[in-house]
C-alpha cells in the first residue's frame, strides 16, 4: 500500500482534519517510494558493472517544521508502506546517536573508524528513517558530518524529521563551520519539505484541553489515554523504566517525544535538577499526574517540584498534569512559600495558547 492510500485512509477516521502541506508530502513519498523500487528493479547486468556504490542514488525526504505538524506520522506511514525485500530500518534520532557512539567505542583501533560505520550499516540498511534529527554538541556535530558522507556515498536513503530546518541545524554551535559540510550533503541528498501548514493537531488539541485537572480521577486517566492514542505517534517505545544519569526511572508510558510520571516517581524519590534538564531535552511534552499537596514536612519533594517545573518552563516542554488541589494550594509550607510563587505563576503560564505555541528548546 503506498503512503498515499495509508493517508487516504486516515482521512476516513472521526476527527481526522486534511491538511494541504501533509498532502503535498505525500506525494512527495509516493515519488520516493517509485524511485526505490525502480532502482532495485535494475538488470543483472547493471548491478554486475555498477562501479563502487551497488545502488544508484535516490534522494531521500527531509521533513521539518513545529511540533504537532504531522511529520512523524507521514515518516511512520512510509516506513510501513515498504516492502518486506527492502532492507528499511526507523530510529529515533537519540537511539541511533547512542548505538553509534557505541560502536565507535567498539571500533576505536579500527582505521577510517566513520567510514566503516557507514559501511557497516548501509550493508545492512538500504532506507534509514531517523526521528527527530537534532545537533546539540560538537561530538555529535563531527560525528554527523562524516557519517552521513559515508552512508550516502553508499547509497542509503535517508527519511528524516526535524523541528528545524537544514541550515538551521546546530546554529550558533561551537565550531559550527566544520558542520556545514553536512549541511550541504543532507540539502543535495534530500528533498528538503517545510510541513508548518495550517493544522497543529497537538496544539489544537492542548489548547481545547483542560491541561491541569483537579481532582486526579478515572476520567482524567481516561481522557490522558486518549490523547495518547490519537496525537501521540503511533510507534510508541513502551519501556518499564528509563535510565537517565545513572538512575532508573519508571514511567507509566513513553513514546518516543512524550513522557508520563507519576509525581511520586520523579519528586518523592533521590532526583536532582540534571536528571530534570535531561529529561526536559529528550521529550517535548510531560504529564505528571497524582500531584499532591505538600506541608511543611515536604520541603524537599516541594523543592524538587519547584526544580522540574522550571526546568520544564526553560525548556518549552508542554505539560499535562493533575493535582488534589490548584495550583495556590500546592504548597502548604511556609520556607518555600516565594520560590513557590514562581512555580504557581508557571504553571498558570504553561497552559495559555502562547506557551504551547512556543517551540521546545534543547540547549
Amino acid at each position: 500500500m503506498k503512503p498515499s492510500q495509508k493517508y487516504q485512509a486516515l482521512m476516513l477516521q472521526p476527527g481526522f482534519v486534511a491538511d494541504n502541506a501533509q498532502q503535498r508530502a505525500v506525494g512527495l513519498l509516493d515519488e520516493l517510494s517509485a524511485r526505490i523500487d525502480a532502482s532495485r528493479r535494475r538488470s543483472w547486468w547493471q548491478a554486475l558493472f555498477a562501479a563502487g556504490n551497488p545502488w544508484p542514488a535516490v534522494a531521500g525526504v527531509y521533513f521539518w517544521g513545529g511540533v504537532g505538524r504531522g511529520k512523524t506520522l507521514l515518516m511512520d506511514m512510509f516506513y510501513q508502506s515498504l516492502p518486506d525485500n527492502i532492507a528499511a530500518e526507523r530510529i529515533h534520532f537519540h537511539s541511533f546517536m547512542n548505538r553509534i557512539h557505541f560502536e565507535l567505542k567498539q571500533q576505536r583501533n579500527t582505521a577510517n573508524l566513520l567510514q566503516r560505520v557507514a559501511a557497516d550499516i548501509a550493508a545492512q540498511t538500504r532506507v534509514l528513517c531517523l526521528d527527530e534529527f537534532v545537533i546539540i554538541d560538537i561530538g555529535d556535530a563531527m560525528i554527523m558530518a562524516g557519517l552521513l558522507e559515508g552512508l550516502f556515498a553508499a547509497g542509503v536513503v535517508l527519511v528524516t524529521t526535524s523541528n528545524a530546518a537544514p541550515q538551521e541545524l546546530y546554529r550558533d554551535g561551537l565550531q559550527r563551520a566544520r558542520f556545514l559540510p553536512a549541511i550541504d550533503l543532507i540539502s543535495r541528498q534530500c528533498r528538503v519539505f517545510n510541513l508548518d501548514g495550517e493544522q497543529d493537531y497537538r496544539l489544537r488539541f492542548l489548547q481545547q484541553t483542560d491541561l491541569y485537572s483537579v481532582p486526579h480521577s478515572a476520567a482524567t486517566e481516561e481522557a490522558i489515554r486518549a490523547y495518547l492514542d490519537q496525537h501521540v505517534t503511533p510507534v510508541q517505545v513502551e519501556r518499564q523504566e528509563l535510565k537517565i544519569n545513572q538512575r532508573i526511572l519508571a514511567p507509566r508510558y513513553c513514546a518516543e517525544d512524550t513522557v508520563w510520571f507519576s509525581f511520586p516517581e520523579l519528586c518523592e524519590t533521590n532526583r536532582s535538577q540534571n536528571d530534570y534538564l535531561e529529561l526536559a531535552r529528550f521529550f517535548n511534552t510531560l504529564i505528571l499526574t497524582d500531584i499532591r499537596q505538600m506541608s511543611k514536612n515536604d520541603d524537599d519533594v516541594a523543592r524538587r517540584f519547584v526544580l522540574l517545573i522550571d526546568v520544564l518552563y526553560d525548556h518549552h516542554v508542554k505539560l499535562i498534569c493533575s493535582a488534589a488541589v490548584l495550583p495556590d494550594q500546592l504548597y502548604a509550607g511556609n520556607r518555600l512559600r516565594f520560590e513557590f510563587e514562581r512555580t504557581v505563576s508557571r504553571l498558570i503560564e504553561m497552559q495559555s495558547s502562547e506557551y504551547l505555541g512556543g517551540a521546545h528548546t534543547l540547549q
